[in-house]
């Protein structure tokens, strides 16, 4: 592998690395990379729902502490703001 990698101009542990896979997978073809994550708060939407409809004006923090406290679940709350606009539930200001 050595002498190949030499011959072909590239590091001997890219070689070894490229060997392994052809012996792992049987070709040479990259792994995947990336995918979709399904969003942490799936299993949670409903509870979310009732939540603001319960409370309106209910903050981040307070649904954060309640979901903490209903569903054991301790997420950021960037992530409840990104679930929340995802499901519409924005909050809009009133003037």
């Amino acid at each position: 592998m050595r002498a190949a990698a030499a011959r072909f101009a590239v590091s001997a542990s890219s070689a070894i690395k490229l060997m392994a896979r052809v012996r792992a997978t049987g070709s040479v073809a990259p792994a995947r990379y990336g995918g979709h994550r399904r969003p942490v708060l799936a299993p949670h939407e409903g509870v979310l729902r009732v939540l603001v409809a319960e409370q309106p004006d209910i903050t981040l923090r307070e649904i954060q502490t309640e979901l903490r406290r209903r569903c054991g679940v301790s997420v950021c709350l960037a992530t409840i703001h990104v679930t929340l606009r995802r499901l519409g539930l924005r909050f809009k200001k009133r003037p």
